[in-house]
């Protein structure tokens, strides 16, 4: 999922050209922007504090049924 450009070098000209890329794709802008968005949305609050409580009870199962889990 591209959502963004990596700059190999922090450089003035390499940043003027990724700006006028986007500035001169419309195609490419609006799917960055799309994909920012959705990417953006994983790390919501909301989204963070969903899936710690889904983690809690994950750990509470497998401490009540002795299950070992495994990353």
């Amino acid at each position: 999922k591209f959502d963004g450009f990596i700059l190999k070098n922090i450089c003035q000209l390499e940043i003027a050209n990724r700006i006028a890329d986007l500035i001169n794709n419309q195609k490419l802008r609006k799917k960055i922007g799309s994909n920012a968005v959705k990417t953006a949305r994983q790390y919501s609050w909301d989204t963070y504090a969903k899936k710690c409580i889904l983690n809690y009870w994950i750990m509470q199962i497998a401490i009540n049924y002795n299950i070992i889990l495994k990353c």
